[in-house]
């Protein structure tokens, strides 16, 4: 089975996280921030393994325990040796439901447009463009006169009554020019 793809995008809401770390530290903000992102990363939660997340984090034992090891006690829930935090596994799920949707929907769409009930598709090509070369046989069996007096014959009534007189040149009459 293919592997999902990533959700390329997290709602943050910001007024919330602010109110709920207020009293960390610069740092721990950090540690916090990018857990979530790891979290985020490996569709919402983080294996319970301080070696894998110091791995991931490209941090020190020392930073971990410091830093770390705090701010995932507090905002984060250990169960069946995976970290989450309930806030982020909500907007996970809910955001990956979004895109199953739209992924559905848009196959739904593009299944009913171009392969509707009772429409065969010649040697299993693409249905928009057998449609287009359709298209383009319909314009091309228009015929085109093979010589201009096929186009004068053709436009007959279309042409002025009058032809130009054959003294002229390229139909305008050539004035005399006076004689000196």
């Amino acid at each position: 089975m293919a592997e999902k793809k990533k959700l390329p995008y997290m709602r943050f809401h910001i007024s919330d996280y602010l109110a709920d770390t207020g009293h960390l530290s610069t740092v721990q903000h950090g540690a916090y921030l990018r857990l979530l992102l790891l979290m985020w990363d490996t569709r919402g939660s983080i294996p319970a393994d301080a070696d894998w997340i110091r791995h991931r984090l490209r941090i020190t034992v020392a930073e971990y325990n410091r830093h770390y090891v705090p701010v995932l006690d507090e905002f984060c829930k250990r169960s069946r040796n995976r970290w989450t935090q309930k806030r982020l596994a909500r907007e996970y799920r809910e955001t990956s439901d979004f895109y199953a949707k739209q992924r559905r929907n848009g196959r739904k769409a593009h299944s009913h447009k171009y392969l509707k009930e009772g429409e065969n598709t010649v040697g299993g090509g693409h249905p928009l463009k057998e449609e287009q070369n359709k298209t383009n046989k319909k314009k091309t069996k228009q015929t085109h006169p093979a010589s201009p007096s096929d186009l004068w014959a053709r436009l007959g009534s279309k042409l002025p009554s009058t032809s130009p007189d054959p003294q002229s040149v390229n139909g305008h009459a050539e004035k005399d020019a006076p004689d000196d």
